[in-house]
């Protein structure tokens, strides 16, 4: 189903709805756990992010994934390491989230002997 929330759409399908599209965010809630199980993979082929999926987006529609991704499990190497991918900027970004998090925390303790 679909789930508004002011003008983020939730989708529970495979496929972008809409042509308005600016941003495709991946999250798995399952996962394919071993790398030798390709029947598992071979039924989940469809729910692996690929150009397809963007034809009903924006043209400068983005994708996001807040790693670690499975290549050519969960996204496509063209998407992944093509234009539409901002995951890099995303785990950048994330990462000095979360040392600004330390320093906070562990500010206080700077220069004290152990």
């Amino acid at each position: 189903g679909v789930k508004d929330s002011n003008k983020i759409r939730r989708r529970d399908k495979n496929v972008p709805q809409g042509s308005l599209a600016t941003l495709l965010f991946c999250a798995i809630s399952t996962r394919v756990r071993r790398r030798g199980d390709q029947a598992r993979r071979k039924e989940r082929r469809d729910w692996c992010v690929d150009e397809p999926w963007f034809a009903p987006a924006e043209a400068d529609c983005r994708f996001m994934h807040c790693l670690p991704v499975r290549r050519g499990v969960v996204v496509a190497d063209r998407v992944l390491d093509g234009p539409r991918s901002v995951v890099i900027d995303e785990a950048r970004n994330r990462m000095l989230a979360q040392m600004a998090v330390l320093h906070r925390m562990l500010g206080p303790l700077a220069g004290k002997p152990a």
